[in-house]
């Protein structure tokens, strides 16, 4: 008799949970990561198997996902940093602290001496 989905995920993060998680960490270095992954990895499998059935081997295939998901989010990281860098580089050339910036076009936003012109911005007309 097959097994449903939800059941088969359910014995598989009861029993290998800690193998798969051991597994993760080796191959990412990094405790945070590895734990997201497997959680990702067990929502694919969710969606994923109900559709295409459950794999041979459901444990490899949820540590080959998780591997993938933990890359996908170090790329992903990648290029966040290489955005946030040059907007900071503009708050360090700037001489306004990014907190006043936000300070000073809140206050700008809400000031009652605003015109309502002045508060519309050409994106939310």
């Amino acid at each position: 008799m097959r097994r449903s989905t939800a059941d088969l995920l359910s014995a598989l993060t009861r029993d290998d949970s800690t193998r798969i998680l051991a597994t993760l960490i080796r191959l990412t270095g990094d405790i945070t990561l590895a734990e997201d992954a497997r959680q990702d990895a067990m929502v694919k499998a969710l969606s994923t198997w109900d559709s295409i059935g459950i794999p041979d081997s459901p444990r490899a295939w949820v540590i080959v996902t998780a591997r993938r998901c933990a890359v996908d989010r170090i790329r992903k990281e990648a290029r966040r940093t290489d955005k946030e860098a040059p907007a900071m580089a503009l708050f360090a050339n700037a001489r306004i602290r990014p907190n006043r910036w936000c300070e000073m076009t809140c206050c700008a936003w809400c000031s009652p001496a605003a015109t309502r012109a002045s508060r519309s911005t050409p994106g939310w007309r």
